[in-house]
């Protein structure tokens, strides 16, 4: 943990959540979530490796009723800043939307508040469009 926040505390938020992901803790990576900026990490150019944005889909998408605004934010905005054509993601990006997918739709048939069930299934028409293409 010392590790993450010395990423974090030198804005080197890739790492941070790189160290966080492969930690495979989903504690560690809401921490790293609840202390960065998100308009930041998102902003113009996404500060995030095509790598670490499936990674955080992929692990965000557990539990959804934990942490619930907070992971649909992320999840959102990792997913609007995926590169379909990357050569070195590509081939995993169906598999982690089709789980993703599989999440939201659990989520959704829990009758969650209004605010998250709007946005849960703003993303899943999102990722179906994706996995159409």
């Amino acid at each position: 943990m010392n590790q993450i926040q010395l990423f974090i505390s030198r804005h080197n938020y890739n790492d941070a959540f790189q160290i966080a992901l492969s930690a495979e803790n989903l504690a560690y990576v809401i921490h790293v979530c609840e202390r960065v900026d998100i308009q930041t990490l998102f902003g113009e150019e996404c500060l995030l490796q095509q790598s670490c944005l499936l990674a955080l889909i992929q692990q965000l998408s557990l539990e959804l009723n934990k942490n619930t605004d907070l992971k649909l934010s992320y999840i959102r905005a990792a997913f609007l800043s995926l590169s379909p054509d990357c050569t070195a993601t590509k081939h995993f990006i169906p598999k982690v939307l089709k789980d993703l997918l599989k999440q939201l739709n659990l989520f959704i048939q829990s009758n969650p508040p209004m605010k998250q069930l709007k946005e849960a299934k703003l993303i899943k028409m999102a990722v179906e469009s994706m996995l159409v293409k």
